[in-house]
């Protein structure tokens, strides 16, 4: 927890330290807590209607796109704001397609989302201390981008899911 002095009350007249921004860098990442947000729609509402997931990249045009446009599982990169989050803004990644391009309408591939542990501050509500909000480090999933993958079974997801929490506790 990072306390900025010994006086503690619930103002609302507090501000933001001014060093968040050096504070995000001095943290041991191995013993900090996991926040992982409500699921958010991994997909674009038109994914499964979307026409740019079944037509076929030219090598032309591949050659002009950025990379989340030609992969085989494109996306788009969507803010997600969080008040109580430092920095308040992050760019998640949000899926275009739900199946892969370019696998013939197999249904044992699908896009998933990729995602990278960060380390954000998390503001304790209501918490001040010298007129200052206090903040708490965390480790938050942050989804960077998506990959076509073999379907996970059910079995797998639960087993997997097991294995982080034993990781986490």
């Amino acid at each position: 927890m990072l306390c900025v002095g010994a006086k503690a009350s619930r103002d609302d007249n507090c501000r933001d330290p001014p060093d968040l921004h050096r504070l995000l860098f001095v943290f041991d990442t191995e013993n900090l807590p996991v926040y992982q947000p409500g699921r958010r729609d991994a997909f674009a509402l038109n994914a499964a209607t979307n026409p740019d997931c079944q037509r076929h990249l030219t090598m032309e045009q591949r050659g002009s796109m950025q990379l989340e446009q030609r992969s085989s599982c494109p996306w788009e990169g969507v803010p997600d704001v969080d008040v109580y989050r430092f920095p308040k803004e992050l760019i998640f990644a949000r899926c275009l397609c739900e199946k892969c391009r370019g696998r013939n309408g197999s249904t044992e591939f699908a896009c998933e989302r990729v995602f990278k542990p960060t380390v954000v501050l998390r503001r304790k509500v209501g918490v001040c201390e010298n007129g200052l909000r206090v903040y708490e480090p965390w480790i938050q999933s942050v989804p960077v981008g998506c990959t076509c993958a073999s379907k996970e079974t059910t079995v797998a997801r639960k087993r997997r899911s097991a294995s982080i929490l034993d990781a986490l506790l």
